[in-house]
């Protein structure tokens, strides 16, 4: 990670743009628009390389999903529910 001494070093910023969250991945919303985040990895791939960039992706993403909980699925009777009367939330 960052150094105060050293500021941001290329393998922070190779991070950032590695990490698919930032474009949205739930349960976390997106910072930054999925096509700026392609173009983004794009040019890294081009810099350090495929296998280093997916390598780096793979961490991120592990790294971001630690401890998250997918939303869970809703019952067949939820459903039902939500098709005849409308969503609880609305």
């Amino acid at each position: 990670m960052t150094d105060e001494k050293k500021g941001w070093q290329p393998d922070d910023m190779l991070r950032m743009v590695c990490n698919p969250v930032y474009a949205g991945i739930p349960p976390y919303d997106a910072i930054v628009e999925e096509g700026q985040w392609v173009k983004a990895g794009v040019k890294a791939i081009k810099e350090v390389g495929a296998r280093r960039f997916l390598t780096t992706l793979l961490v991120e993403l592990r790294a971001s999903m630690e401890g998250a909980t997918p939303p869970a699925p809703k019952s067949p009777l939820d459903q039902a529910l939500d098709d005849a009367l409308g969503p609880k939330d609305a």
